[in-house]
């Protein structure tokens, strides 16, 4: 994953979304935007759908480059090495302690450590949820909770040209 083109479609994704595209989403569904970048280095597209969280600047974000899916937070704060592990409830779940990476250009966006099929099982599973709470402590700060509204995924997924099947996802 060449990350550095990757974060920056995320800060761009990020100015985007005024302050009418940051609005709390509706309790019943999720509101995802869909953006399309091209690196001007490689050429390559970059698919990228983001959804902002309940309230705050946190941002989750599921991109598609060179046939690779990714998903990443961008929790609008500077992070630190110690930031890494992400506390990830689905629904109402048990809570999961997971190590996500942090992403090398950038000290707010980490990077979620499953890759594959087994990405496309964890994102089935969140929409199922309709709700994910992701939780990260900021150099020892206060805990940050976003709250994401999957609602919609599996309609939005096909847009990810070239990383998934381009009809709607089975799940």
């Amino acid at each position: 994953m060449r990350v550095a083109v990757l974060l920056l479609v995320t800060a761009v994704a990020a100015q985007t979304a005024g302050a009418s595209e940051r609005r709390q989403a509706e309790p019943d569904k999720g509101d995802w935007r869909f953006h399309l970048y091209t690196d001007e280095v490689t050429g390559h597209d970059i698919t990228m759908l983001v959804l902002a969280a309940e309230r705050g600047r946190s941002q989750m974000m599921i991109a598609c480059e060179e046939q690779e899916l990714f998903v990443l937070a961008d929790f609008g704060r500077h992070l630190s090495t110690e930031d890494l592990d992400i506390t990830e409830r689905l629904g109402k779940a048990a809570p999961i302690d997971r190590r996500w990476e942090i992403a090398k250009d950038s000290w707010q966006v980490l990077v979620h450590p499953t890759r594959g099929a087994e990405l496309l099982q964890h994102l089935e599973e969140m929409e199922a949820a309709r709700e994910v709470d992701l939780t990260v402590t900021p150099d020892g700060k206060p805990a940050v909770r976003s709250t994401f509204h999957t609602i919609g995924l599996s309609k939005m997924l096909p847009k990810l040209t070239g990383c998934v099947p381009e009809e709607p996802a089975p799940f």
